[in-house]
């Protein structure tokens, strides 16, 4: 999640979907709050947010969603700022989950994740028990969309692109936390593929994802 109160926009980070990339890009612009003496007090408290005092030391996760924002931010903000997000194939996301925590012996998930004995049993071990759906991010509880523009991760660079024309910036995407894997279609079988489907059912009717797309060749 960046906000940017000199080029007036707000960036929803949905996992996993280059959202650590464009992150580290929009940085530069970014509303820094770390430096805020309450902030730094309650973060030695184990706290890390903020909803409180002036706008300016307001603190959120990384990955706020958009509802969130604009329950704890001023309407004339919320209201006023281009406000975007990134979306992505949820089939293609999953694996993107399980490579990236597999791939990271010092991630506090990663013990947990490695001793499920694969990617089924870490679909069943996680999807129960979390949403992870990618439109209560963007949307209020009524179905209405709280941002401006949705990009896809599939057609990232352009998408991305798109973005920096509307606020006027210059900017070369990196890719932040890359982990290679095969075509994430190899991973599911006919019952996960079903399984992922049906969980995120609202998702899909929304994205128009369907899990035997094109061929993909980028990674996680």
């Amino acid at each position: 999640m960046v906000i940017s109160h000199t080029q007036r926009f707000i960036f929803v980070h949905i996992d996993k979907t280059a959202g650590s990339s464009m992150t580290r890009v929009l940085a530069p612009y970014a509303h820094e709050t770390n430096a805020v003496w309450l902030n730094q007090v309650l973060e030695k408290l184990g706290i890390r947010v903020n909803y409180f005092g002036p706008t300016t030391w307001r603190r959120f996760r990384v990955h706020s969603s958009a509802a969130n924002l604009r329950r704890h931010l001023p309407a004339r903000i919320f209201n006023a700022y281009f406000k975007f997000a990134f979306v992505r194939n949820p089939w293609d996301r999953m694996v993107s989950r399980y490579e990236f925590l597999m791939a990271r012996p010092k991630h506090r998930h990663h013990k947990w994740v490695s001793r499920l004995g694969g990617f089924t049993n870490y679909l069943h071990a996680v999807l129960p028990g979390h949403s992870l759906h990618q439109h209560r991010m963007v949307m209020d509880a009524r179905g209405d969309l709280l941002v401006d523009f949705v990009g896809r991760f599939e057609n990232l660079a352009a998408d991305f692109q798109s973005v920096c024309d509307q606020l006027g910036l210059q900017a070369t995407l990196p890719h932040v936390g890359r982990t290679g894997h095969r075509d994430y279609r190899s991973y599911y079988t006919t019952a996960t593929q079903q399984f992922v489907a049906d969980h995120f059912r609202q998702d899909l009717g929304w994205l128009g994802y369907q899990f035997d797309g094109s061929p993909v060749s980028y990674a996680a």
